[in-house]
């Protein structure tokens, strides 16, 4: 884990996903129909 203070400080990275763990970085972007038409995507 990071101190969130800690990285509040710091300036933006050039790339703002460089925080994110390899596992969600490549967790595919699936979702139900139900939830798609909850949230008004399609």
């Amino acid at each position: 884990k990071k101190d969130l203070d800690e990285c509040r400080t710091r300036p933006p990275h050039e790339n703002m996903w460089e925080d994110w763990s390899d596992l969600l970085k490549t967790t595919q972007e699936t979702f139900s129909k139900d939830f798609a038409q909850a949230q008004r995507l399609k």
